[in-house]
C-alpha cells in the first residue's frame, strides 16, 4: 500500500490492539506478564496514545508501510541479566 500511496498527500495509521492484558486483570496476571517483557513493566494508555498521535502529525510524514511496536518489548522477551 506504501508504493500505492506515495507522493499522494495521504497518510495511513492502522492501530491493532496485540495487548496479552486484557482490563481488569488480576495483580497476579499483570506481574506474570510484565516479567515477561523486555522493559520489565506493563505500557500504560497514554504510551500508546502518544505513538498513536506522532504517526497522525506532520513529524511522521517520511514513514510508510512500517510496522511500529509498541508493546515494551514483549514479543523479545525477559531483560537478560547482565
Amino acid at each position: 500500500m506504501a508504493v500505492e500511496v506515495a507522493g499522494r498527500e495521504t497518510s495511513e495509521v492502522c492501530f491493532v490492539d496485540l495487548a496479552p492484558v486484557p482490563a481488569g486483570s488480576s495483580d497476579l496476571l499483570l506481574v506474570a506478564v510484565a516479567s515477561v517483557t523486555a522493559l520489565g513493566r506493563i505500557g500504560q494508555p497514554d504510551e500508546i496514545a502518544n505513538v498513536v498521535a506522532f504517526l497522525a502529525s506532520d513529524e511522521a510524514s517520511m514513514i510508510t508501510g512500517a510496522t511500529v511496536d509498541v508493546s515494551g518489548g514483549t514479543w523479545l522477551g525477559p531483560k537478560m541479566p547482565a
